[in-house]
């Protein structure tokens, strides 16, 4: 669990992509409970069908993250670091969202459903141990 400025969140969401050369990034959301919102109210659906698929792959298709992206602003942290469930790949361009979002329950819950059998599949939070975390706002444009 990402512990950023001595807060932890309610739920946080890893966007994982891998290119065709191999390389992985992970987009990070951040949740407080809250107000419904429309982005995880779009995956609920694609949740649900791999709830019970353990150690299978299944095609939920495309997920517009400019829907979240939209209602999270453009200001990001973003740091090389690792996969935090096996294999703990390093070299991993993380990529998180400033803006904390907020979801009600029964959302909160759904993204449970899946992590039961898992539990016990995440490491420990890894110290820092040098890595730089930059921080990006987009420019003020003058008027």
């Amino acid at each position: 669990m990402l512990l950023l400025l001595h807060c932890r969140f309610s739920l946080e969401m890893h966007m994982v992509h891998q290119s065709a050369d191999n390389k992985t990034a992970v987009v990070g959301i951040l949740y407080k409970a809250g107000l419904p919102d429309p982005f995880i109210r779009q995956l609920e659906r694609s949740i649900k069908k791999v709830k019970d698929k353990k150690d299978k792959e299944e095609e939920l298709g495309a997920v517009d993250p400019s829907l979240a992206s939209r209602r999270m602003g453009q200001r990001y942290y973003r740091y090389m670091g690792s996969l935090t469930t096996p294999p703990c790949s390093e070299g991993v361009i993380w990529t998180i969202l400033r803006k904390v979002g907020h979801t009600y329950m029964r959302s909160l819950c759904c993204g449970c459903w899946h992590l039961t059998d898992y539990e016990n599949n995440a490491r420990p939070r890894q110290m820092i141990n040098g890595r730089l975390i930059g921080f990006y706002r987009p420019p003020k444009h003058e008027n």
